[in-house]
């Protein structure tokens, strides 16, 4: 998603500049909270979903199963009330994997964020981009899917992140090879 330069004036720019820094004291806080990186944010991620690694627990927070087993992604359990808004540890859906004693295992978070508004072009920017293996699928890798019902169209970005079992594709590859995963 490259967006092409633009030829903008002196004034221009400097209003932007302004604007932008106001911008970035509103999130200095958040940047300065987490300043190790990608990992440092992944690790956050996977300790404040942790809990949902007993399904029970994520059941009682509101998450529903919403599809049966998907190849490579498992079952997905989605909380409705949180599509539409943007934090990164409050993931919208969780996927499960089938364990080997038939027990539910927590693989991935995911996150659904409506294709409208300020995410009409491109989705939101969760996570640092300081990973030097970037090309190994450690960066975020948004898919367009339509959860529309009835012919209602309905798009969302959505983002696989593996923080729970590991996915040799990457943290942010949609599917993940890992046999608890496919069927």
């Amino acid at each position: 998603m490259e967006s092409q330069p633009a030829s903008i004036g002196r004034r221009t720019y400097l209003k932007a500049l302004g604007v932008g820094a106001l911008a970035v004291g509103g999130f200095a806080g958040t940047a300065a909270a987490h300043p190790s990186g990608l990992k440092g944010e992944l690790a956050e991620v996977r300790s404040a979903t942790a809990k949902y690694n007993n399904l029970k627990k994520a059941l009682a927070d509101g998450y529903v199963q919403v599809t049966p087993f998907f190849q490579g992604q498992g079952y997905h359990y989605a909380r409705f009330d949180l599509i539409g808004t943007v934090d990164r540890t409050k993931p919208q859906a969780l996927t499960y994997g089938q364990g080997g004693d038939g027990q539910p295992v927590l693989g991935s978070i995911e996150y659904l964020v409506p294709k409208a508004g300020p995410y009409a072009t491109s989705p939101p920017d969760l996570f640092a981009h300081d990973d030097p293996d970037h090309d190994s699928g450690n960066h975020e890798h948004w898919e367009v899917v339509d959860l529309g019902e009835n012919g209602a169209p309905f798009l969302v970005w959505a983002l696989h992140v593996w923080v729970h079992v590991h996915n040799p594709a990457g943290y942010f590859y949609h599917s993940n090879p890992h046999s608890l995963f496919n069927q």
